[in-house]
């Protein structure tokens, strides 16, 4: 009896360490090694609970010429137990968020926000920057500019913006002698401030520390030339350890994501959104105290609750190199930080 009461600790044990692996395996990005580690250490104690289990029972039964009423328990028992695991990691990996299928926001949530629909000109390529009255564009109305960068006719960045580097497989070693020749560049040409990253993990960022209010919506117009591979996108609130992100790649794909007092990153949702490649493109991050909502060419990336609820902290443009082979570079023509009206 006390070693089927063991094994049955096992399991417990087992369910738990696999569930909260596999939770925190799925909420980190990138993937935690210490979740997949933890979950595969669950799910082989409780493999060999349950086996154990199996065979104790059986060895009860062996004596009889029939089942063993204990057996059908033991197996109910694991039943139970792998059901209440599967809950219990599908419960803990629900992010900060209220989202329906496929990243867009519940219904309820829709009708709080007022979000705009796809025709808001706003959220399109080349719209306006500046207070517009249009039905289309729902709760999402413009108030002031903090800080602009228009690159039609600039050989430097005004006061306001700065071009800063990060090495992400370098970033904590500037002097390792491979780290020569992958610096970031910034160039100006063709109405355009160019962002070029030269090597795989770099990226080159355009940033600003201007102070605003909780409310702020930041519109970002840029041009990813063909054959580059990369990821872009804004970042608000940003400091050692705090960042909201709003990203899209060149596969086509875009995602919201959040690093709240931690080195790691927690994905709230993706969507399958087509950048234009050398043509403009759009991305509109709008931000509240704890919500996020962005949009790329129009398309909502989704909506998420997210715990960076201060507005201290950088706001940023940025394009990250995930070519090993290849610069990648992309021409912004203009980013914009305007406080939300009333």
């Amino acid at each position: 009896m006390i070693a089927i009461l063991v094994s049955w600790a096992g399991m417990l044990l087992g369910a738990a360490l696999l569930g909260a692996g596999l939770a925190n395996y799925a909420e980190t990005r990138p993937p935690s090694l210490s979740g997949g580690l933890a979950a595969s250490i669950g799910l082989f104690l409780l493999l060999v609970s349950i086996t154990l289990v199996h065979a104790q029972t059986r060895t009860a039964s062996s004596w009889r010429g029939g089942g063993n009423p204990r057996r059908g328990v033991a197996f109910a028992s694991a039943g139970a137990v792998l059901l209440t695991m599967m809950s219990a990691a599908a419960a803990t990996t629900i992010k900060p968020q209220s989202q329906g299928a496929g990243g867009l926001p519940s219904a309820s949530e829709s009708v709080a926000l007022a979000l705009p629909s796809s025709a808001c000109p706003v959220l399109l390529p080349g719209g306006p920057t500046s207070p517009i009255a249009d039905s289309a564009c729902g709760g999402l109305t413009l108030g002031n500019a903090v800080a602009v960068l228009d690159c039609a006719h600039l050989s430097s960045l005004p006061d306001q913006w700065t071009f800063l580097l990060f090495d992400g497989v370098f970033s904590s070693e500037a002097t390792h002698p491979d780290y020569a020749g992958r610096g970031a560049t910034l160039s100006y040409a063709n109405s355009s401030c160019r962002l070029g990253a030269p090597a795989y993990q770099v990226e080159a960022r355009l940033s600003t520390s201007q102070a605003t209010s909780d409310g702020v919506v930041v519109i970002a117009d840029f041009i990813p030339p063909g054959g580059s591979i990369f990821e872009t996108g804004i970042a608000a609130r940003c400091s050692v350890e705090w960042c909201i992100n709003a990203v899209a790649d060149s596969d086509g794909v875009a995602l919201l994501t959040e690093r709240a007092g931690s080195p790691n990153w927690v994905t709230h949702g993706h969507r399958p959104v087509k950048l234009l490649t050398d043509q403009r493109n759009r991305m509109v991050m709008w931000l509240n105290s704890d919500l996020e909502v962005s949009w790329v060419n129009g398309q909502l990336i989704g909506t998420a609750k997210v715990h960076t609820g201060q507005p201290q902290g950088d706001i940023r443009f940025f394009v990250v190199n995930i070519d090993r082979s290849a610069t990648a570079v992309i021409d912004v023509r203009r980013l914009v930080v305007l406080g939300t009206g009333s």
